[in-house]
């Protein structure tokens, strides 16, 4: 019995090691030039690499866009000590790469007590996402980090049937703690950690909720200086909150690119009518499975929350309407609706499942639509590195069409 119960196991996890590589094939087709021809993306070199070349090791702790990053500005201060200027690219993307395998992997963790994982674990690298630019960058890691938190919180509590115990907590502590001070993410997270933990009534719980509280206060008291803007547009705008939702969530995720209807209102009112049912669709009637409504639910509320931070960012402008580099904001949000529906797969109508698996074939078939591998331009990062500390001033290329001013260091 032990022997057929060993054998089942060792299966599990070689198809779950499959499935891992198979998604790490899937990052490398989209971005494939990341670690071929490792450049640096945008702030990767404006902000982590230069103000680590500038202030150090105290850049760490330098809030950027009104946050911590503290992954990203560790990965920079790791670099510049033990690697050589022209290698800092490809540190900065293969350390991306590592992170982002963790966090699919974590999408198998025996905590996760939910259906599919393979699917869940796909489409963090399937979603579409026309740049790919969330992908493979210190830049924009945050994203990726942000779904490790959910990953976290759906979690069941650790015990010892997973495995080591202490390992299982000191990883959550480590999560929570380095993704947490890793973007705003915790803030819209935090009411969902509370009441999960609170209900726990365990020392675990009760630690892990003040390391939360903690970190969402630090975030929290970096972000609201930097709230108050002038505002460019009307907070009861209803046709920008309908648009958003229907033209840019429901259409990109669902079409490839933001709906081009003139009415915002009308995209909106159909894709809150898509939720709507996708929400009746993990309702069922048993007490064990009312926990899928409670799981999606929530997972569609933190997208709620992203896309109603994103629109504050924009100072409620219509401009975010035009955005044609933020693919990256509606990320989480479309990796959330995709994991909501692969939750969902198995009605008991036909109808429903039809409806479920027409839904992700149109996402799969968006991803592919909008192009599933993007180059970068080769802008000799070696030889411009080469120049650093030579000059006065240099000023170096980086994609996307940006440069980094460096001042040689005074000796």
């Amino acid at each position: 019995m032990n022997t057929k119960h060993n054998s089942h196991n060792i299966l599990i996890n070689y198809k779950n090691i499959a499935f891992i590589f198979l998604a790490i094939l899937i990052l490398l087709v989209r971005k494939s030039d990341s670690l071929s021809n490792s450049q640096l993306w945008a702030e990767d070199g404006t902000v982590f690499f230069a103000q680590q070349y500038e202030y150090g090791a105290a850049s760490i702790f330098i809030a950027y866009a009104g946050y911590l990053h503290i992954v990203p500005r560790l990965i920079a201060t790791l670099s510049d000590s033990f690697f050589s200027y022209a290698n800092i690219p490809a540190v900065y993307n293969y350390t991306c790469l590592f992170i982002t395998i963790i966090v699919i992997a974590h999408c198998f963790s025996p905590r996760l007590q939910l259906p599919f994982k393979p699917l869940l674990a796909l489409s963090i690298v399937l979603v579409p996402h026309s740049l790919n630019e969330v992908f493979l960058n210190i830049t924009n890691l945050q994203w990726i980090l942000c779904i490790l938190l959910v990953l976290t919180l759906l979690k069941a509590a650790p015990n010892k049937k997973h495995g080591n115990y202490t390992l299982q907590v000191l990883s959550d502590f480590i999560i929570v703690i380095f993704a947490g001070l890793t973007g705003p993410f915790l803030i819209f997270m935090f009411p969902f950690f509370a009441w999960k933990l609170f209900n726990l009534k365990k020392t675990y719980g009760y630690i892990l909720l003040m390391i939360a509280f903690s970190i969402a206060l630090i975030q929290l008291i970096h972000i609201i200086p930097n709230t108050v803007n002038t505002q460019t547009g009307s907070i009861f705008n209803l046709e920008l909150y309908l648009s958003v939702i229907g033209r840019q969530l429901f259409g990109g995720l669902f079409v490839g690119r933001a709906l081009k209807y003139s009415d915002g209102i009308l995209a909106g009112i159909s894709a809150l009518a898509y939720f709507a049912i996708l929400l009746h669709l993990s309702y069922k009637k048993s007490p064990e499975d009312k926990l899928l409504l409670k799981i999606v639910f929530m997972i569609l509320s933190i997208s709620a929350a992203i896309l109603g931070a994103v629109i504050i960012n924009f100072n409620f402008s219509p401009n975010i309407m035009s955005i044609s580099s933020g693919c990256r904001y509606f990320y989480v949000p479309y990796v959330m609706v995709a994991w909501s529906l692969i939750l969902c797969i198995n009605q008991d109508g036909i109808w429903k499942n039809i409806f479920v698996i027409s839904s992700l074939l149109l996402i799969l078939y968006s991803s592919v639509s909008v192009g599933m591998r993007t180059k970068m331009i080769d802008y000799n990062w070696k030889y411009h590195s080469s120049l650093i500390g030579t000059k006065a001033v240099v000023s170096i290329p980086i994609n996307p069409d940006w440069s980094i001013t460096l001042h040689s260091k005074k000796k």
